[in-house]
């Protein structure tokens, strides 16, 4: 009997040393009922025992790990059988690691997850928190330059809350990573969450902060990664991406705190963000990304985001991000190239949206011997390039220096709405067809592009803020309205008529214009516009467009600040002959301006009467309606709603002459929906649908 009671009691020991794990553990474990004395020990329960349920590692004090011995490589948890860690409720440990191995899954790396799925670390003490009460530090002088790896196929991971930090400069000046995601031919990554997390400290900084990798091999691509909300700090590539993003993934840099405010060694290029071998869809939003550093003896280059290497068809949103400001290159070597933002890529078939931008190149010391630029791209046939209601502004004086680079041949690329700066006196608004361009109308010129851009400082906070300083900035109301992309980098709702760049003040629209329209009138062109809001509008100065170039005719005085709605006409008796455009310069008393949509008529005469399809439809908020007239007549022109209410009347009862008119419809104050539009000339009558969308 004895004998039998000795063997159950071997069993039962045996059968809890090896039995699944379950629950909540402490390490260390003191007094809870279920525990390890290190991390090391519940990994390798982990290990060889596997995991039954949802288990978390309460850190319950401070902890020294080998990393050697950190080695997660259980592969068969799941959703249902995961694994957390996280400080144990109300403290605040540091895992300080040392003894990091050279050779292996886990070389130089403090915590590997080794072909494991379903892992978090949460350095918040609260269930469900954002506080960053865990720290990781990395304490091996010679071989520590990873602190978290995840390696080959580990999927569904989750860092966040955590500070990662070292204690002395990390070895390996160019490889080490504050997160490594280390992708091989057996498998990648698909899904991967770093959110909150404090990555260097501005003193002992990683090369790279996160580093993402799928695998040359193949190649192989790691797909939905997101990195949000985090404070990284690096010395050569701070947010890495190479070989990510599979054609159905979506990957997401956001709300992130970049710093570069040490230099790598000699010898390397300098990149805030990069992607090498991309695809699928990336957003790119609400990061600040201002420091840069460099001390290269050499012509490596620095860029605070750039692409290489793309796949086809890919997309990237790019918006209300603040780019640049504080770059330095204090090396010997003279760079090739400097760039803000930097596409060196050309995929075929992308989609690039670069939106509520503002990026910013500082007046910095260093001269490049190629180009200094705010945005330098190249797009490839079949791309598309869409770039609206963003602040470029370089500020080097110099021959190479411009606000845009476009590095093709011919145009691909649409951009509007957009304030390009460049103050030097050897700076140059832009670079197209292998030649500069000083000043935006020679920009314009040259690309046909650019229309209802301006040209002027946008009067931002400083060169680390690139908040707008006042109310009094050229760039308020000057954008237009873009489905979709509401809110600004602050995450406030931006006006039916947005400000230029990363930031808006809501609810300030400096000078609403609701319509603007051309008419003939016996052989002279009246012009006819209305505002429902003016804000320091010291009036309108209207320009004609003359051999390709519009020019000044006339000026109407505004009034000031008002709410109150106010007309305004103007008549041009000598408007010339065949299409004849117009705009108006809206100029404020400080000086700053902005320009209207263009309108224009047709003084040859038509044949018949007819009302066309206007466009853009649909339309967010403004669209241009165009009307024939073959003989003189009353017209009127008016919107209704579906139920046949009326909405706005744009042209009332008008004696026009014969010609082809348009008429800007803004519908800033309406509803998305179907309207109905009609034109009413003599007996012609005629209707039509459009759809506004916002």
């Amino acid at each position: 009997m004895k004998k039998l009671l000795t063997i159950l009691f071997s069993l039962s020991f045996l059968f809890a040393a090896y039995a699944q794990l379950s629950g909540t553990y402490y390490i260390p474990q003191g007094t809870n009922p279920q525990g390890f004395a290190t991390l090391a020990d519940a990994f390798t329960a982990v290990n060889t025992q596997g995991v039954s349920g949802n288990v978390i590692f309460y850190i319950d004090d401070n902890l020294s790990e080998t990393g050697a011995n950190l080695v997660l490589y259980r592969g068969d948890l799941s959703s249902t059988n995961n694994l957390l860690i996280k400080p144990a409720p109300n403290k605040f440990p540091t895992i300080t690691i040392t003894g990091c191995v050279t050779t292996g899954h886990n070389a130089y790396a403090g915590i590997t997850i080794d072909s494991t799925s379903f892992v978090t670390i949460d350095g918040s003490n609260t269930i469900g928190g954002n506080s960053q009460d865990l720290t990781i530090a990395m304490s091996d002088a010679t071989n520590g330059r990873i602190i978290i790896q995840a390696y080959g196929n580990s999927d569904t991971l989750a860092i966040k809350n955590c500070i990662l930090k070292y204690s002395q400069t990390p070895a390996g000046p160019t490889t080490a990573r504050g997160i490594y995601v280390n992708g091989q031919t057996t498998g990648v990554t698909d899904g991967f969450l770093v959110e909150n997390c404090k990555i260097g400290d501005g003193t002992f900084d990683p090369a790279y902060s996160v580093s993402i990798t799928g695998s040359s091999t193949g190649p192989i691509y790691c797909s939905n990664i997101t990195i949000k909300n985090n404070e990284l700090y690096g010395t050569l590539r701070r947010v890495y991406f190479f070989n990510v993003g599979t054609s159905s993934s979506v990957c997401e840099i956001s709300g992130n705190r970049i710093y570069g405010v040490n230099a790598p060694p000699s010898g390397n290029v300098v990149w805030g963000i990069l992607f090498n071998g991309y695809g699928g869809t990336i957003n790119i939003f609400n990061n600040k990304l201002h420091s840069l550093r460099s001390v290269t003896s050499a012509t490596e280059g620095m860029y605070a985001f750039g692409t290489l290497s793309g796949l086809a068809n890919n997309v990237l949103n790019i918006y209300n991000n603040f780019f640049g400001g504080d770059f330095v290159h204090n090396g010997t070597g003279v760079p090739a190239s400097i760039d803000v933002v930097s596409f060196q890529d050309a995929p075929a078939g992308a989609v690039v949206k670069l939106y509520f931008n503002t990026v910013v190149l500082n007046n910095m010391t260093k001269q490049a011997s190629g180009r200094m630029t705010c945005l330098r791209f190249n797009p490839a046939v079949g791309s598309t390039f869409d770039i609206k209601n963003n602040i470029f502004v370089n500020l080097r004086d110099s021959a190479v220096a411009r606000a845009l680079y476009f590095g093709g041949t011919t145009v691909t690329f649409n951009s509007n709405y957009n304030d390009i700066y460049a103050p030097g006196a050897n700076a140059s608004v832009g670079y197209f067809n292998a030649s500069n361009q000083v000043s935006l109308n020679d920009w314009q010129t040259a690309t046909g592009l650019d229309s209802m851009s301006i040209s002027v400082d946008p009067q931002l906070v400083s060169l680390l803020d690139f908040h707008l300083q006042s109310t009094n900035s050229p760039v308020m109301g000057m954008g237009i309205a873009i489905p979709g992309f509401t809110l600004d980098i602050d995450g406030q709702t931006r006006d039916s008529i947005p400000e230029l760049g990363a930031d808006e003040f809501p609810g300030i629209i400096p000078v609403e214009l609701v319509s603007f329209r051309a008419i003939i009138n016996k052989g002279s062109v009246e012009l006819n516009w209305t505002t429902a809001t003016e804000v320091n509008n010291r009036g309108f100065e209207i320009e004609r467009n003359v051999n390709g170039k519009f020019e000044v005719i006339g000026f109407v005085n505004g009034h000031g600040t008002t709410t109150n709605r106010q007309s305004y006409s103007f008549i041009d008796n000598n408007p010339g002959t065949g299409i004849v455009q117009y705009r108006l310069k809206q100029v404020d008393f400080n000086g700053t301006y902005s320009y209207s949509n263009v309108v224009e008529v047709d003084l040859s005469i038509p044949n018949n009467f007819d009302l066309a399809q206007n466009y853009p439809n649909p339309f967010n908020p403004t669209t241009t309606i165009r009307y024939s007239i073959a003989n003189a007549v009353n017209v009127s022109l008016v919107i209704y709603n579906t139920l046949g209410e009326e909405v706005m009347t744009l042209v009332n009862n008008q004696f026009t002459e014969p010609g082809v008119y348009n008429v800007v419809f803004d519908a800033s104050n309406l509803a998305s929906g179907t309207y109905i539009y009609r034109l009413t000339a003599g007996d012609f009558v005629m209707t039509k649908k459009m759809v506004l969308t916002k």
